[in-house]
């Protein structure tokens, strides 16, 4: 899933002048929403979005490091559902994104590329559903 498509996700839940503009805030709104329905969000779910919202605003190397070190220990189980719950968050669509900033760097580094790409591997572990 791409970044695109999960922003375009996001904009079908919400009027054009409600739009989130972060994925914290965008959790913030989907807690209420879900709450508004008689559904509140599972604390698994919080915790993707947290983990995804780190991953997104990660500034620097050291950031980015230990925000997808924090994917990997939880997203690396072999529950196809909760990695369902993972896809559809949108995490491999940032994780995407971060590991194509580090690869178009003047100086890409083989130790970011490898983590990256080892949590897009644990998330897509899903089920063959999607």
């Amino acid at each position: 899933e791409t970044i695109s498509t999960t922003q375009a996700k996001i904009n079908c839940l919400f009027v054009p002048d409600d739009k989130p503009k972060t994925l914290a805030e965008y959790a913030r709104k989907e807690k209420a929403l879900q709450k508004a329905k008689g559904k509140d969000m599972t604390t698994s779910q919080s915790r993707i979005l947290r983990i995804t919202n780190d991953i997104s605003q990660a500034e620097n190397q050291f950031d980015l490091i230990v925000a997808v070190e924090a994917a990997c220990s939880k997203f690396d189980h072999f529950d196809k559902y909760a990695h369902d719950e993972e896809i559809e968050s949108g995490v491999a669509g940032v994780l995407f994104f971060q590991l194509e900033r580090v690869v178009t760097s003047s100086k890409p580094r083989d130790s970011e590329i490898e983590l990256i790409v080892s949590a897009l591997e644990m998330v897509h572990r899903c089920s063959c559903h999607l």
